[in-house]
């Protein structure tokens, strides 16, 4: 407290000191303006502390949130691809069965067009046949009336 005194001294009062006297308060101030700037760094650095744990408690939380994020992520991510590769599956099994489907109805048009020829031939076989019945029969009733 007497270092506050000190602080508070005006000129008057110090008219009165000896040397000796205003070297002892100089003293005593200088010792003073010490120990207020250990304390102001101590505090300030107490301070910085106390904010860099904060800060640090802050940065470790964001990590982890970051983290978390990225896991659901990658597991988000990892969950499309399966459905990618599922659906790729899917689309190359329609593809398949679509081909399949296609060459079939190939092959039961091919199989129509066959049979349908071979339809075909037959009716021109059977016109041919009936063709040559009808000539011949017309043939045989001519010859007989030409025997006449």
């Amino acid at each position: 407290m007497l270092q506050v005194r000190v602080a508070q001294l005006c000129g008057s009062e110090l008219d009165g000191l000896t040397v000796s006297q205003l070297e002892e308060l100089e003293r005593m101030q200088a010792e003073a303006l010490r120990r207020c700037g250990v304390a102001k760094y101590v505090r300030l650095r107490q301070e910085f502390q106390e904010k860099e744990e904060h800060m640090r408690e802050d940065v470790e939380k964001m990590r982890r949130e970051f983290e978390e994020r990225m896991e659901k992520m990658k597991s988000e991510v990892q969950k499309i691809q399966e459905e990618k590769v599922h659906l790729m599956g899917l689309e190359q099994r329609l593809r398949q069965e679509f081909q399949t489907q296609v060459q079939a109805e190939q092959m039961s048009n091919e199989e129509l067009r066959i049979r349908l020829e071979t339809l075909q031939d037959g009716f021109v076989q059977l016109r041919s046949i009936m063709r040559k019945d009808k000539q011949s029969r017309v043939e045989s009733e001519r010859h007989p009336l030409d025997d006449m």
